[in-house]
């Protein structure tokens, strides 16, 4: 064999399985030094894809896997937001899926349609964002305004909106006469592609330097430690102490963009992320420091006590399921322009229901959330890990998922079952009534 000659030979799976070890071993020294992947990938005729797997499998917290990690728990988070503020005010939304879609739609037709043709970015995002924000509220507010005036269970109008919205948007898409939201060019039947200026930008395109990334975000975070230093100052003039939290503020502020900029290795990391943080902080600060959120939260724990206090039971129904299919549609937006590009038939399959776990394994906390989609985002990027390298079936994610579910009621069932029974009339009766000093 001549110098530089290729040679093609089948392997055994042994065989093969070796040389991803080895892959791994040498990606893993080199960092994915894309060279040493590209070398490995010549010499045994292979796709380098391989051994980029490979070389993730060792590791799941490798750069590129917590990227995936972080693109994918993005939806996950926000449409748990989504259910978490329903069931803040009392009610069950399992329509975040049919939310997701009308709002998504709306936003792909805002940002592939002619009319938005040629707006810059700054103006052209805005409204798809807008856009889908309506639609999801729509999809919301109806079963909302059902269950305020005619009692209709929020439960069943919302599955039955799933129903209609997800059959609307595959007639949409799939029409061929008319033809409405598809496009014609492709044998697939799809939306067109959103135009640039209403895609969500990618981190790696913001900066090029490293040196100018952790500058970026050092001055991003002085600022904001100024900023709760500015803010807190009586507080810090009475107890010196009060200056640490604006502190670590600022120093979570740098550290968080320096783990981002480490993570952007492979492009796909969008500035949803950056949606998702201020929307969490929005829903938190809504809930616990707003009156609405106030009178949110008293209809869902006691509505007739609220009524009494004067708080409109029917309108903050309304506003709950409202506001809840607003972020979900936020959710479909962020995958539509961040991820997809466009919009395709049945495209989010079951996104909507896996928020309702993401949201119960948070237990409706805001402040929760982001874990709780860590959590379901890392499975999903393991999940792929496994079925490439290990040849485990992707069933076992959803195994663990349900059990996840299962032990998150377990913990109800559990105190439903032993929970102290109620004192008897003679009991309550005979029993000891505590007296004041009088005896």
């Amino acid at each position: 064999m001549e110098d530089g000659e290729s040679v093609t030979r089948d392997v055994t799976r042994e065989e093969f399985d070796a040389l991803q070890d080895e892959a791994a071993i040498a990606a893993l020294q080199d960092l994915f030094n894309p060279s040493v992947i590209e070398d490995v990938s010549l010499t045994y005729q292979v796709p380098s894809t391989v051994y980029f797997h490979a070389g993730n499998r060792v590791v799941l917290f490798f750069p590129a896997a917590l990227e995936e990690t972080l693109r994918r728990a993005i939806p996950f988070i926000i449409a748990g937001l989504a259910v978490a503020l329903g069931f803040k005010a009392g009610l069950f939304n399992i329509g975040a899926e049919g939310q997701l879609y009308i709002g998504a739609t709306l936003a792909a037709w805002v940002g592939f349609s002619s009319i938005f043709e040629g707006l810059p970015i700054a103006l052209h995002l805005p409204l798809v964002l807008i856009a889908g924000f309506i639609g999801g509220a729509i999809w919301g507010m109806i079963p909302g305004i059902l269950k305020a005036y005619t009692g209709a269970h929020e439960v069943i109008n919302t599955i039955m909106m799933n129903f209609i919205a997800i059959r609307l948007v595959d007639w949409l898409i799939k029409s061929t006469d008319p033809v409405v939201l598809r496009d014609t060019s492709r044998s697939f039947p799809r939306t067109d592609d959103l135009a640039p200026s209403a895609s969500l930008p990618r981190f790696d395109t913001l900066f090029t330097s490293d040196t100018l990334t952790i500058s970026i975000f050092a001055a991003a975070g002085f600022l904001v430690a100024l900023y709760g230093v500015w803010s807190q100052w009586e507080r810090i003039q009475n107890n010196l102490k009060n200056i640490i939290r604006p502190i670590i503020y600022g120093v979570l502020v740098f550290l968080g963009g320096v783990f981002v900029n480490w993570t952007s290795v492979a492009g796909n990391l969008h500035y949803g992320l950056v949606l998702m943080i201020l929307t969490i902080f929005l829903v938190d600060w809504f809930l616990e420091r707003t009156i609405y959120g106030f009178e949110l939260r008293t209809v869902g724990a006691n509505p007739n006590a609220a009524q009494y206090a004067g708080m409109s039971v029917k309108w903050n129904v309304v506003l709950a399921m409202t506001l809840s299919g607003a972020l979900a549609g936020l959710a479909g937006i962020i995958q539509i322009s961040g991820v997809q590009g466009h919009m395709e038939p049945e495209f989010f399959a079951g996104l909507g229901f896996d928020a309702i776990a993401v949201a119960l394994l948070a237990r409706n906390n805001p402040r929760n959330m982001i874990w709780a989609g860590l959590l379901w985002g890392g499975l999903l990027t393991g999940n792929r890990l496994m079925q490439v390298n290990a040849d485990i079936a992707n069933d076992l994610v959803k195994i663990i998922q349900a059990l996840i579910i299962m032990f998150i009621a377990a913990d109800g069932i559990i105190r439903m079952v032993w929970r102290v029974p109620e004192a008897t009339a003679e009991e309550k009766a005979s029993a000891k009534i505590s007296t004041g000093w009088g005896g």
